[in-house]
């Protein structure tokens, strides 16, 4: 589909932003910033501040992490609604279902939207004690496991901003140490998951582990979670395999339809 723009000398910016974001309300649509660049007659700087705006609203979110952009993660169901097979949270959903009939745990997979972390796919346990999806659905980006492994995974440049803003986001609005947060983040990097206790709801442990697109730029993380009583240490351990697991086989994939869609080309 080609992109429509009419008198763009004399385009108010709102009206530009705007009339980009409905440039992808087609199902299956991804532009390039060279191609809205060129169809709205804006510079390559605005065009990347145009598109920054819409992506943390999550108006639209990153395909590759190669400057392509499709409807973002917060319109999931609408998305859904096109039948686009190839949206993270579709790629997600088969892994998160079997990690959830494996464990008997609750399980979610994240996008990251602007300073928060939210839900897109979501199974929970059907064990009469079980950790609800909601408290999680919508968190910053310094709490919990999920939200750490976007955190950690955040390029240096963007944690960097991101990190003077979550500094009053802790509840109560503590401040935290920001150099001990880094090293936690550092550690998530090394080791390639993030584990929590308690930081978003009493008597909680969650494992998350990040997804990768074959440009190295991340899709999501995959996240169990479930009472501390049930996940202790010796448990934890099989959880931790398991996530990491599921992780991978989103990555893979995740290039695999990648691989698909450059052959259909």
């Amino acid at each position: 589909m080609a992109i429509q723009a009419e008198g763009v000398e004399h385009y108010p910016s709102f009206e530009r932003i705007v009339d980009i974001w409905l440039s992808f309300v087609t199902p299956g649509a991804v532009h390039s910033a060279q191609a809205i660049a060129r169809e709205f007659g804006t510079s390559r700087s605005s065009t990347y501040r145009y598109l920054q705006i819409l992506r943390e609203r999550g108006l639209i979110e990153d395909v590759d992490g190669a400057g392509n952009y499709r409807l973002g993660s917060a319109f999931v169901n609408l998305v859904r609604s096109c039948e686009d097979p190839s949206t993270s949270a579709s790629i997600a959903e088969p892994f998160v279902h079997e990690l959830a009939l494996a464990s008997g745990e609750t399980v979610l997979f994240t996008t990251r939207i602007g300073d928060r972390v939210i839900c897109t796919v979501a199974l929970e346990s059907r064990q009469a004690v079980r950790v609800s999806v909601d408290p999680v659905r919508n968190v910053p980006l310094h709490l919990g496991s999920s939200a750490k492994v976007h955190l950690a995974y955040l390029e240096e440049q963007e944690r960097a901003r991101v990190l003077p803003r979550l500094r009053a986001a802790k509840p109560g609005g503590k401040p935290f140490d920001p150099q001990a947060l880094e090293r936690s983040l550092a550690a998530i990097r090394e080791q390639g998951y993030a584990i929590s206790d308690g930081e978003i709801e009493a008597g909680v442990r969650s494992v998350s582990a990040p997804a990768f697109f074959p440009s190295g730029s991340l899709i999501g993380a995959i996240t169990l979670a479930a009472p501390a009583f049930r996940l202790q240490d010796k448990v934890l351990k099989q959880a931790v395999l398991r996530v990491v697991a599921a992780a991978r086989h989103i990555s893979d994939a995740a290039t695999a339809t990648q691989s698909r869609r450059a052959s259909a080309a």
